[in-house]
């Protein structure tokens, strides 16, 4: 983590000024790796896509259970 960062006055502005750069990163790292090897970039693609649409999955499953906890 930068030393700025460290010094910013709230956890709240530090978590999400973490996850801005951690998300910028990424970007970056994504173009890098078009640039290297197209399949590659789209194979980590599809991967991450993939756990993001099981997350959805779980979460949405979850909140099935608890309106239905909670409504019955």
């Amino acid at each position: 983590m930068p030393q700025w960062l460290r010094r910013s006055p709230s956890a709240a502005r530090r978590a999400v000024l973490w996850l801005a750069l951690e998300a910028w990163a990424g970007i970056c790292a994504q173009g890098r790796s078009l640039g290297a090897s197209p399949r590659q970039c789209y194979l980590r693609l599809c991967q991450r896509r993939d756990v993001l649409v099981t997350r959805i999955e779980y979460i949405h499953t979850e909140s099935a259970k608890g309106r239905a906890m909670w409504t019955a």
